[in-house]
């Protein structure tokens, strides 16, 4: 781990555990000697049916109620200010557009804190939701302005250019056990 970030408070802003990211964030809070906290809207969604084990890093739950927007959930809870004015988070890596997502943006952008934006979707997969105009405008007027961007492949560093981000991309597929796919006779697409 970069050795800029080693005495940073970095703050994690997702929607809900997933198992494919319990080791990453185990990891990361032990390389930022406990200097990590993931923020998760929620404990579950009523469209994701897998059992997450949670690992051993810090965590809170907004306890957001999921409101089913278009394809998909969003949250509406204004609690996540409260969190990150507790925590003082120098970095925050936010994973979603929800309501909670803008705010801690918005947090940080009057802060002055770094912000980096992540995602697991692509340019494909977010053509295929038939975004609304309100998805629509956030992301026109938050992507632009984030200091970094994780991308789980390239057609996701594409979907952040569409909306205006215009440096500082680093792919990172950490969403893909190649092991568990490459002898499948399934198709896949590994994006």
């Amino acid at each position: 781990m970069s050795e800029l970030i080693k005495n940073k408070k970095v703050a994690y802003i997702t929607n809900i555990p997933v198992h494919y990211k319990e080791n990453i964030h185990e990891k990361i809070f032990k390389n930022l000697k406990y200097n990590y906290l993931v923020i998760y809207c929620n404990k579950f969604e009523p469209n994701r049916f897998w059992k997450t084990k949670l690992g051993r890093y810090k965590r809170t739950f907004l306890n957001s109620s999921p409101i089913k927007f278009g394809s998909s959930y969003t949250y509406l809870n204004f609690s996540i200010i409260n969190k990150l004015n507790t925590f003082k988070p120098d970095v925050l890596i936010i994973n979603g557009n929800s309501i909670p997502m803008f705010l801690a943006f918005v947090w940080g952008k009057i802060y002055r804190k770094k912000l980096i934006l992540t995602s697991d979707t692509n340019i494909f997969v977010e053509q295929k939701m038939k975004l609304n105009i309100f998805q629509i405008f956030i992301r026109k007027i938050t992507y632009p302005f984030y200091d970094a961007y994780i991308g789980t492949s390239k057609k996701t560093i594409s979907l952040y250019k569409k909306y205006g981000a215009k440096k500082n991309f680093f792919v990172s597929p950490l969403a893909v056990d190649v092991k568990k796919i490459q002898y499948s006779k399934k198709i896949y697409d590994i994006i």
